[in-house]
């Protein structure tokens, strides 16, 4: 996507199913970091660039202690929640801004519909930061 390298964070404490994400995602050519709980997510998110997060909705973050600014979470990529059938998005609002999709994760055909939604959302994502520098350029001309 747009020339650069995809490295999506795969937040789930499922370690077999986020070995299957991780392997489905390797075959599209994409990179991954598996992370059991949001407290190891945040200490990646903190060492390495992503350019999105598959989350499980069962592990909701809490705000890291070191969080000092309202605007730290404005800067996460994109998240896609992974919803178990019957589960209800909760997410605290810090992150509802974040979130561009959500999956059922027990859905036949999960892992076909995966690099689908991905991909879908990295475009929206460039698309999004094609029209900001285009409005940049056009304030920097007034």
């Amino acid at each position: 996507m747009r020339g650069r390298h995809v490295m999506i964070l795969i937040v789930d404490n499922d370690l077999f199913l986020a070995q299957a994400m991780a392997d489905k995602l390797r075959e599209k050519g994409w990179s991954s970091v598996v992370s059991p709980d949001w407290l190891a997510a945040w200490a990646c998110l903190q060492q390495q660039t992503f350019s999105l997060i598959l989350l499980r909705n069962t592990l909701v973050p809490v705000l890291p202690v070191n969080t000092t600014t309202p605007n730290t979470f404005e800067k996460l990529p994109p998240l896609v929640l992974l919803l178990a059938p019957g589960e209800e998005q909760s997410l605290p609002a810090f992150l509802e801004a974040q979130v561009r999709d959500h999956l059922l994760i027990n859905q036949k055909n999960f892992l076909t519909y995966l690099p689908r939604v991905i991909e879908r959302v990295l475009q929206d994502r460039n698309t999004e930061k094609d029209l900001d520098e285009a409005r940049s350029a056009l304030m920097m001309q007034e």
